[in-house]
């Protein structure tokens, strides 16, 4: 199924039909696999390369060492049902492309523990992950790992137990043991997942514990010397950015408070009850990324409902469970108690499931005519489009995956479960909205009057400083914001003069609208000169657009920018002027810039300047929350740092420039992005190092830092061979500090420059890359630093 860049453009503006997920599991759990496959279905990848080709892992040393570096990121389509027609995904026409179909921006991320940095970034911008767990294997360390990522990001988890082949193939497991290590697997999940909630219910617990206890009337007397103050002065609701539900203030709007949080407490109480995973509500997939297929219950459900006369939801609620089929009066029974050592029992899920799947493979070892009536009799008894000739070809293996793929298509199975049960943004955008936004720094509501009295001219100077940065916003925004969008956007010059008329009116009229009504009206002109209320109605509205991932002409633009990427200046597609147009538009950095980087020299000693496919340019890669993000529009750039009290400090205005669709290895132009997208944007570099928030308004506070699973432990002193050579050495480490997430740069005491990384495999990754990318000078490496500390041991608190 070809997709274009075109149609997936259109499919952004469809936001109950976005899901943007992330990929998390151990290493070489079969992440990479199972992502070529889902490329593989949209026609990126050839059907033979499926698996082989890696088609996300871009680096050289991630093709080498077979293992994910760094995270990358992907737009596919998927159109339920389209892999298993009987003329194939390519009969999909562009009209039901467009109406039915859902867009995947898929985000495969590293397993391997020295690039947990990597994980971090992904589930930051993603609603909902894929857990990949290894049949063999079982629940590993870094699987553990993920899943308190995932639970601390709020990302809703799917789970998908792969390399079942190997159970049946490697350790020759019966069906029935397999299906039980199936469900240890998911037992072992749930566990580790229930283990986190009862983790914050004790914190909690001994939070509410720790509190002073507070006298009836001392909050009688707070309410009335703060009033509408404490109502309208804190977080993006109103109350303040501290936590409610142990996570923010930041709730979504409603009319009846009491009568939402009951519902919520209820909804809350239905979901604690139930276990996360669980393959009978559909989130559980058991397949073989590297055979390419994979299926849910639901499948097996649709296939024999009709032949032993039932519903397919009630067998999908048997089929997991300890039932039997009767094949005497086709009837389901409950399993008889397993006897101590005995073998398993033989359940639905065992014989509908399992057997002809353990049929197949045992089938290769018998020799090409006992495989060739097997897996002709799947292909007779299911009308699977697969030519004769497949099935009598040398390779077994082969005709076995051609056989799985066109029986259970693994894109269908896992984009289907993701579909289904992964949220869009809108609908994540309630439960994530307030965790991202839990930890912003304000002033806390205080029953002193001394403290609301100071704390009200903060605000007011604060609010007064604003204005001036606001109106210097804008400003600049007319001038050289609108023309970045005509330049974009292609549009002609006197339709963008019609839109500015008009935009004008509309400001105007705003402004008449707002003078009558604060002259009609005395207290409504107090409430909108009160600094106070009027911050209050600025957060209502930044918390509404944020809650409905609002992509309306008047929502405020709100992204989040994970990591800075480093892409070679040849995969950065250019656009053409329109000299109709009088179109300006944002360039790459020039190669005399620090972020842009050339293979042939760095500076120092490194020489010059090379050509256009030997530089390296830096890209911001995040996602837009709220509003439209549009090259040329005018943002303030809000680092974790930054305190909407003090809005000169820790904020930089930059311009955005151009946006890219991030498809794996290629780039494609965006002329806009709207709410719920991930996107790449150019021309940041100069203002963000890491991670940042892109806001409209500096008045919203920044999302809260990504937790990182480890620290950089493995530090090392580096030094240029030649010392004509430092300067590049330096220019380097501060291009390698802001590519790589996780990577600490500083200079000690004694004038050496260290390096730390998470272990050892990420310190080569970061050597390397600085050897070849961004300084281009040899280097000296030291053996590990190890900090040294003593202290004094008293004898008595030891015993203590």
């Amino acid at each position: 199924m070809n997709v274009s860049t075109t149609l997936l453009a259109k499919l952004q503006y469809k936001l109950e039909n976005i899901r943007n997920l992330c990929i998390l599991a151990h290493v070489d759990h079969g992440k990479t696999t199972l992502s070529d496959h889902l490329i593989g279905s949209n026609g990126l990848i050839h059907p033979r390369m499926m698996g082989e080709l890696r088609y996300l892992d871009s680096r050289e040393d991630e093709q080498a060492r077979g293992i994910t570096m760094k995270s990358s990121s992907i737009s596919l389509l998927y159109v339920p049902g389209a892999s298993t027609r009987s003329d194939g995904p390519r009969s999909v026409l562009d009209e039901e492309k467009l109406s039915k179909g859902f867009l995947v921006n898929l985000i495969d991320s590293p397993g391997h523990v020295d690039f947990c940095s990597e994980v971090s970034t992904a589930a930051r911008l993603s609603d909902g992950a894929l857990i990949i767990v290894d049949a063999v294997e079982g629940v590993c360390v870094q699987t553990h790992a993920v899943l308190r990522q995932a639970w601390q990001e709020k990302v809703r988890p799917c789970l998908v137990i792969n390399k079942i082949d190997r159970l049946a193939t490697e350790i020759q497991l019966t069906p029935g043991e397999a299906a039980l290590r199936f469900h240890q697997i998911v037992t072992h999940c749930n566990m580790i997942w229930s283990g986190f909630e009862s983790e914050q219910f004790m914190r909690e617990a001994d939070s509410l514990l720790a509190q002073p206890i507070t006298t009836t009337t001392n909050s009688s007397s707070e309410a009335e010397s703060g009033g509408a103050d404490d109502s309208s002065s804190g977080g993006m609701n109103g109350q303040g950015y501290g936590h409610t539900d142990s996570k923010s203030n930041i709730s979504p709007p409603s009319s009846s408070s009491s009568s939402s949080a009951a519902a919520g407490n209820a909804a809350g109480n239905a979901a604690a009850e139930q276990d996360m995973f669980d393959p009978v509500r559909g989130n559980v997939c058991f397949g073989s990324a590297a055979d390419g297929w994979a299926f849910r219950l639901e499948q097996f459900a649709e296939m024999y409902a009709e032949k032993l006369s039932c519903k397919k939801e009630a067998l999908v609620k048997v089929l997991w469970g300890d039932y039997q089929f009767n094949p005497k009066d086709k009837s389901v029974t409950r399993c008889k108690r397993r006897v101590a050592g005995g073998p398993p029992p033989k359940t639905l899920f065992v014989q509908f499931a399992l057997e002809p799947i353990w049929k197949a493979y045992g089938s290769l070892d018998s020799g090409a005519e006992e495989a060739a009536a097997v897996l002709g009799a799947i292909v007779r008894g299911r009308g699977l489009a697969v030519p004769k000739k497949t099935l009598e070809q040398s390779d077994l293996k082969q005709a076995l995956r051609a056989v799985f793929r066109a029986w259970l298509p693994l894109a269908e199975a896992v984009l289907g479960m993701a579909v289904q049960q992964l949220p869009s943004p809108c609908a994540a955008a309630p439960t994530r909205i307030p965790h991202l936004f839990a930890e912003s720094n304000e002033f806390v509501a205080s029953s002193s009057a001394t403290h609301q009295l100071a704390r009200q001219v903060v605000l007011s100077q604060a609010l007064a400083g604003l204005d001036s940065v606001e109106d210097e916003g804008e400003g600049e925004e007319g001038e050289e914001g609108d023309e970045g969008k005509k330049g974009e956007c292609g549009e002609k010059e006197d339709e963008n003069t019609a839109n500015e008329n008009e935009n004008d009116k509309n400001r105007e009229n705003k402004r008449s609208n707002t003078t009558s009504r604060n002259e009609g009206n005395s207290e409504d002109e107090a409430a909108y000169r009160d600094p106070i209320q009027r911050k209050a109605c600025l957060l209502k509205r930044y918390r509404s657009a944020l809650h409905a991932s609002s992509s309306a002409v008047d929502a405020p633009l709100v992204i989040y920018i994970s990591k800075m990427v480093a892409v070679p200046a040849s995969l950065v597609p250019r656009a053409t002027a329109d000299p109709d147009s009088g179109s300006r538009f944002f360039t790459l950095p020039s190669p005399e810039s620090e972020s842009t980087v050339s293979r042939r020299g760095g500076g120092g000693g490194g020489g010059g300047g090379g050509a256009e496919d030997e530089k390296e340019v830096f890209l911001a890669f995040g996602r837009v929350f709220s509003g439209v993000a549009r090259p040329g529009t005018r943002v303030h750039v809000l680092s974790t740092a930054y305190d909407p009290l003090d809005p000169t400090s820790h904020r930089q205005t930059v311009v955005l420039g151009s946006l890219f669709m991030m498809m794996g290895r290629a780039l494609e132009r965006l002329d806009c992005v709207p709410a719920g997208c991930v996107l790449a944007v150019a021309g940041l570099d100069a203002c963000i190092l890491k991670n940042a928030t892109l806001a409209s308004c500096p008045l919203l506070p920044p999302m809260t830092p990504m937790k990182f699973q480890a620290a950089p432990i493995v530090k090392v002193a580096v030094e240029p061979v030649a010392p004509q050579d430092m300067l590049a050495l330096e220019k380097g480490l501060r291009l390698l500090n802001r590519a790589d997430p996780f990577v600490e740069v500083g200079v000690l005491a004694t004038g050496e420059h260290v390096l730390g990384a998470a272990g050892e495999v990420h310190l080569e990754t970061c050597v390397k890359d600085l050897k070849e990318r961004f300084a281009k000078v040899e280097i000296l490496v030291s053996p590990p630093l190890v900090a040294f500390r003593e202290s004094i041991h008293c004898e008595m608190e030891g015993e203590e």
